[in-house]
């Protein structure tokens, strides 16, 4: 069952990425993060009582308050690098980073450094490497900026709290730890979204896919949290940092990025060293 959640609740949050960047080319990206912000903390409110909890631990409400401070750096770093560069790129690049920083948490809790990690690690940089490879021409659609990068490294650091946080917490919890960390962000966000663009809902035009785009993301945290709890953890995690793949595909298909043959080879770099590094 943890491989079914995990690698479907990756397949959702990365669609419910792509409609974040989608929106956030289009409005701003603090109301669209904002709204699924929003969105999702309702579900979860509906969602709660209706699940068996057995005891809700301090340990259960800390562990989905760092997971919900964690999304919502992750969300608004992800969504200001899409709005800079490719999703097509940048999004391998945030999971390559939250994986290493998973890993890199893990060994210094004592686990220690196989060789799939270690060739994991080989592929996932070298795939960075590549996707960032400028070309001559200034212009071209196809170029990762610095600051681009800058975020979705930023957005990769802290997706790894978020699944460090939610591994932290019981099954026994129910879904309260989902509730606690958007009851710690949405005031995060909302304070955010006041200061910069003095109102909260993007157009009306846009509502709607906002609105789905946070209903998705709740599912796909559901799923995620549910596996990490049932593990193996290894298992989860491993499934659960393929979730550019969606973005990926949707970007292609939907957005019509085009990116350079180096890069797609340093797309399918990183996403071949991602699970290697979770397996480690």
């Amino acid at each position: 069952m943890t491989p079914f959640l995990a690698l479907t609740g990756a397949l959702i949050v990365g669609s419910s990425d792509f409609i974040g960047g989608f929106l956030a080319r289009r409005t701003s990206v603090y109301r669209v993060a904002f709204g699924e912000q929003v969105a999702s903390l309702a579900a979860f409110v509906v969602l709660a009582p209706m699940v068996p909890t057995a005891r809700v631990t301090t340990t259960d409400l800390v562990g989905g308050v760092v997971a919900g401070l964690g999304v919502v750096i992750g969300l608004l770093a992800l969504y200001i690098a899409f709005q800079l560069g490719p999703m097509s790129a940048l999004a391998p690049i945030a999971a390559v980073v939250g994986a290493l920083v998973s890993a890199a948490a893990g060994v210094l809790e004592g686990d220690s450094v196989t060789v799939a990690l270690a060739v994991g690690a080989v592929l996932a940089l070298s795939g960075v490497v590549l996707v960032t490879q400028d070309r001559d021409a200034a212009t071209s659609s196809t170029n990762v900026s610095s600051r681009a990068v800058a975020m979705a490294i930023l957005a990769g650091i802290a997706f790894a709290a978020f699944f460090v946080g939610l591994s932290r917490t019981s099954s026994d919890a129910g879904v309260w730890p989902l509730v606690a960390a958007r009851i710690a962000g949405v005031p995060v966000i909302g304070a955010l979204v006041w200061h910069h663009t003095r109102g909260f809902l993007v157009e009306r035009e846009h509502r709607r896919l906002n609105i789905a785009g946070g209903l998705i993301g709740a599912l796909a945290t559901v799923l995620t949290m549910i596996a990490l709890q049932r593990g193996p953890v290894v298992q989860a995690v491993v499934l659960g940092a393929l979730y550019p793949f969606s973005t990926v595909v949707l970007a292609r298909s939907i957005l019509h990025e085009s990116l350079r043959p180096v890069q797609w080879v340093g797309v399918a770099s990183a996403l071949i060293g991602i699970p290697l590094i979770a397996i480690g």
